[in-house]
């Protein structure tokens, strides 16, 4: 199955909203989870934090990758392989590979 791109940042929490400044594309997600009939479930503050934290989701994916390459050309020995395959696993995982 080819999998598709996510949608380009940057995301943007509105509330319990993800949104995207774009008349054209779906905004990303919503964190209410009365919506979905859980709205036991449902605390205020931990659903803005969970739509702030899902906002910047395009931002560490870009600084994941920007670090992954920074460590790849460095001179480093030894410790920074398993931050390299932890990073290359979190990449990977963001992407669907």
């Amino acid at each position: 199955m080819k999998r598709g791109r996510h949608t380009p940042g940057p995301w943007f929490a509105v509330g319990y909203q993800v949104e995207i400044e774009s008349e054209t594309v779906a905004d990303i997600c919503t964190t209410n989870a009365n919506l979905f009939g859980q709205g036991g479930l449902h605390d205020d503050a931990r659903s803005m934090a969970n739509a702030r934290l899902i906002a910047a989701a395009p931002d560490m994916l870009k600084m994941l990758e920007v670090a992954r390459d920074s460590l790849e050309v460095s001179n480093y020995e030894g410790e920074e392989d398993d931050v390299l395959a932890a990073i290359a696993s979190v990449i990977a995982r963001a992407k669907g590979e």
